[in-house]
């Protein structure tokens, strides 16, 4: 400060003017950062230096600067003219970040990054990206659910608040006609890279905006890939193609086989076996082949069951016969069995003639024989 020159008259009292003012420090529309510091500086030298109140003192008029960092932001100086008896309000020019997720989709997983200047500012969820920083052009970047998302570039203005909005979807997963197996694995890919697997709804998850591709297998039986877009704010549906085979053992003439060894093939490996009936869920519209046997005799078929439907498939065994107190006897046993009693009964009746013809001659022996009165 200046040095004040002071007239003195004798048996006088002269006052003396400091020629002061104060600085008001305060952030614009009233937007606080959560971490910051400000300096208060005088020809390049800090005289005072912390918060928005520390840096808010009288000081000697004159010319003056303030500048700091918040969020690790560097603030531009800015200048503030003091004047005697004056307050000089000083705004710091800030704005607000407030970023959400396109359609109100919140992933489970994803990490966000705040830049500036290739810097990165602030990291984690979208709470802790969404601060108070000086105005300027920022950067939100970041992966969510494994996918890394393009960086969206913002501008904050001084007092306002910039929104920045994640373009993400959801993937819904689903089976067709609604025919859910009991076994089976999904697997959700990204450029070839698999972010998700398991059941339907650990792949039916929030993601960016982007192509991906569905796989996996049911029941043992590969599914073809399947490829679809997910749109920003939106739900994208990817239906696994599967069908139903309901498949009962009968006979050729139309008796149904509880007994009879039924196998379900895909490019000669097993998909599912059982006796007597069976029914299992596989990938649809491709071929399998169904194999019956019961009684030494087997019989295989070919289907192809249509996506989304319930195949019903007649397994007939080139066998016939009949129910029998309660089991079943096939006709080659019954034709044995009648063929058999036939033969019994030509020998009994064979013998009761020639017993019947013994016991004539023995009679006839008796009344004409010697002796005979």
């Amino acid at each position: 400060m200046s040095a004040i020159s002071v007239t003195v008259v004798n048996g006088s009292t002269t006052p003396v003017t400091i020629p002061v003012g104060k600085v008001a420090v305060a952030f614009a529309s009233g937007l606080t950062p959560s971490s910051y510091t400000l300096n208060l500086l005088y020809s390049g030298s800090v005289i005072a230096s912390g918060s928005a109140s520390d840096v808010s003192v009288v000081i000697p008029a004159g010319s003056y600067s303030i500048n700091g960092t918040i969020d690790g932001v560097p603030l531009s100086a800015l200048p503030v003219s003091v004047s005697a008896g004056q307050v000089a309000s000083v705004t710091i020019p800030v704005g607000k970040i407030a970023v959400s997720f396109a359609g109100g989709y919140v992933p489970s997983s994803y990490t966000l990054n705040l830049t500036y200047n290739g810097m990165t500012v602030a990291s984690g969820s979208a709470s802790a990206v969404s601060i108070v920083v000086p105005s300027g052009t920022y950067s939100v970047s970041g992966v969510v659910s494994g996918v890394p998302v393009s960086p969206i570039s913002v501008t904050v203005a001084t007092g306002q608040v910039a929104s920045v909005t994640i373009p993400v979807g959801k993937v819904a997963v689903t089976f067709a006609g609604g025919l859910i197996p009991s076994s089976y694995t999904l697997a959700l890919q990204y450029n070839g890279m698999v972010i998700a697997s398991g059941s339907a709804s650990d792949v039916s998850i929030v993601v960016p905006a982007g192509t991906y591709t569905l796989v996996g297998n049911v029941s043992g039986v590969p599914i073809s890939p399947i490829s679809f877009s997910v749109l920003a704010g939106t739900q994208a549906s990817a239906t696994v193609p599967v069908s139903q085979l309901s498949i009962t053992a009968y006979t050729a003439n139309g008796v149904q086989l509880s007994n009879a060894l039924i196998t379900v093939t895909y490019s000669g490996k097993q998909v599912a076996a059982g006796t007597g009936s069976l029914s299992v869920i596989v990938p649809g519209g491709v071929s399998y082949t169904i194999s019956v046997s019961a009684y030494g005799v087997t019989n295989t078929t070919t289907v192809t069951p249509a996506v989304g439907t319930v195949m019903s498939v007649r397994a007939v065994v080139p066998i016939s016969g009949y129910i029998i107190f309660g089991a079943f006897v096939p006709l080659s046993t019954l034709i044995l069995v009648a063929v058999i009693i036939l033969v019994v009964v030509i020998i009994i009746v064979v013998l009761l003639m020639e017993y019947s013809n013994w016991r004539r001659r023995r009679l006839a022996g008796g009344l004409f024989g010697p002796g005979a009165k």
